[in-house]
């Protein structure tokens, strides 16, 4: 079981999204009906990581919970589940979850840097529709110094095999989940959701 981590703090976040850009999303879409049918209605979500990248539980353990940290901080999201493995859980839309934001990755180590891809998904629960998806992908330094930062955090909540992965995983995440649509809160009992969420 791998400790939930202390944020990064939101300034150093920001600036590290900056630095990220969004130069490595090759495509994405959102749902035509999302605004009117679905930005509303599925809000508790959970972020799904499959198969393991690098086939490493440790790699999708960094990938679902670095997920979670971006999506809580700069959607309206509520993620209060996070997870890694090798298939989809059966009951990932169990109550209260209303939507499922799933990750498929491909991450290979090559040359002192990393090849990564991921396709996701957002899924509603209720009737199983796709309401957004993306697909990026870019090749990455292993110690691009600008990260040095979030490199530091992540192998201490993590441990030093994902070292290597933290820099791609982060410049790839943060451009697909950018690409995220914003959703709307229905009542204030949502809104004390998300302060009580404290991420």
């Amino acid at each position: 079981m791998v400790k939930r981590p202390d944020c990064l703090p939101a300034a150093l976040l920001v600036g590290l999204c900056l630095l990220s850009g969004c130069s490595a999303v090759t495509s994405q879409h959102v749902r035509p009906d999302y605004e009117t049918k679905y930005a509303s209605s599925v809000l508790r979500i959970s972020i799904i990581v499959t198969p393991l990248p690098a086939g490493s539980q440790a790699v999708g353990d960094l990938w679902s919970m670095m997920a979670r940290q971006y999506v809580n901080q700069h959607r309206d999201f509520i993620v209060s589940v996070d997870q890694a493995g090798l298939v989809l859980p059966a009951d990932a839309c169990a109550a209260p979850i209303e939507g499922l934001l799933v990750l498929v990755p491909e991450v290979v180590r090559v040359d002192g840097g990393v090849q990564a891809s991921v396709k996701g998904r957002l899924l509603s629960c209720a009737d199983g529709r796709e309401l957004w998806n993306v697909e990026a992908a870019g090749s990455f330094d292993e110690d691009d110094d600008d990260l040095a930062l979030a490199r530091s955090h992540w192998t201490l909540v993590v441990g030093p095999e994902v070292t290597p992965y933290v820099d791609a995983s982060f410049r790839l995440l943060t451009a697909a989940l950018e690409t995220l649509p914003s959703p709307r809160f229905p009542s204030d009992e949502y809104l004390r959701e998300k302060i009580e969420l404290g991420e």
